[in-house]
């Protein structure tokens, strides 16, 4: 992908910073749409790329959004903005608001161009819980206000697309890693417990996540708009395997060569835990036409080699 004009929601975020750098890297035109109180940290190195142009905006303005998206005349849009995926985001209303009427006044104010494609990031939480691997097709149980509001985002994007024809497509992401995560997040928060020597809290030993690297989800990402596919398709975007915490751990461990100073069972479960957690990937790997398969210790370990030259940024 090069040479096209791109817009980005919540490009400050872990998923949208590390698209804008790559679509920036490959010759792109990169639009970034941010709230004025945006901490811009993960875009330092790319700040004063002569292809960038911020834009600050609220979703939930549709006039102004509008007046982005004129200016931009993107080709592609990628919608990355959220609420309520870090746990300190807990206001249901403000929840619901972004994450449902957000996307329908994005939808709205590109209803005039003749976009390539539309990408909305799904999130794994919109199927709740299962006793098997989550296909795109099966029932949802959402269990928590984000996992809803995801949810019904999807749906909107599916229903919008179908009724005109447009290339909106949803791909569902699962437990997403990497350099440039939020500091409370699993990987840095144990990253750093490691090279301080010190005590980390866990939950259950057995819990599963299906870990993706985070240059595996944009190489992902970047292919989607050029697929044959169902334009009203959702898509999952996993490793298509289910990884418990005492075994990320252990490759911790082995990576770091030094103990993980583990206190098991040290929080209560959340409603939304589970001890499955797994992508079915046939969907996606029959529409990439190849099967995937990524080394989570070699993905960890890239992390690891990252985290030890930037870790004065999680130190504040």
């Amino acid at each position: 992908m090069k040479n096209k004009s791109i817009l980005i929601t919540g490009g400050n975020g872990f998923i949208g910073s590390h698209l804008a750098k790559r679509l920036l890297t490959e010759g792109n035109t990169v639009y970034l749409i941010l709230r004025k109180s945006s901490d811009l940290w993960r875009l330092q190195e790319i700040a004063n790329h002569t292809s960038l142009i911020i834009q600050y905006s609220d979703l939930l303005d549709i006039r102004s959004i509008e007046n982005c998206i004129r200016v931009a005349r993107p080709q592609i849009v990628y919608h990355c903005a959220t609420k309520g995926a870090s746990h300190w985001q807990n206001n249901p209303e403000e929840i619901l608001k972004v994450n449902i009427l957000g996307t329908l006044y994005l939808l709205q104010a590109c209803e005039q161009l003749s976009l390539e494609a539309f990408i909305n990031i799904g999130s794994s939480s919109e199927y709740g819980f299962s006793s098997s691997s989550m296909k795109e097709d099966q029932v949802l149980h959402p269990n928590s206000y984000y996992a809803v509001a995801k949810a019904c985002q999807s749906l909107l994007c599916e229903f919008i697309a179908k009724s005109t024809q447009k290339n909106i497509i949803t791909a569902r992401l699962f437990t997403v890693f990497g350099p440039f995560e939020e500091p409370t997040k699993f990987f840095p928060s144990l990253f750093k417990a490691v090279l301080h020597s010190k005590p980390f809290k866990l939950a259950a030993p057995n819990l599963n996540h299906d870990y993706i690297y985070i240059d595996h989800v944009i190489d992902y990402l970047q292919r989607l708009p050029y697929l044959n596919i169902d334009p009203s398709g959702i898509y999952n975007i996993g490793s298509g395997k289910e990884t418990t915490l005492q075994s990320i751990v252990k490759t911790v461990e082995n990576i770091t060569a030094q103990p993980v100073i583990a206190e098991w069972n040290r929080y209560p479960q959340h409603r939304w835990d589970s001890f499955r957690w797994v992508a079915n990937m046939d969907k996606t790997h029959t529409l990439l036409q190849q099967k995937k398969s990524y080394r989570l210790q070699s993905d960890i370990k890239k992390y690891w080699d990252w985290y030890l030259k930037h870790s004065y940024l999680y130190e504040k």
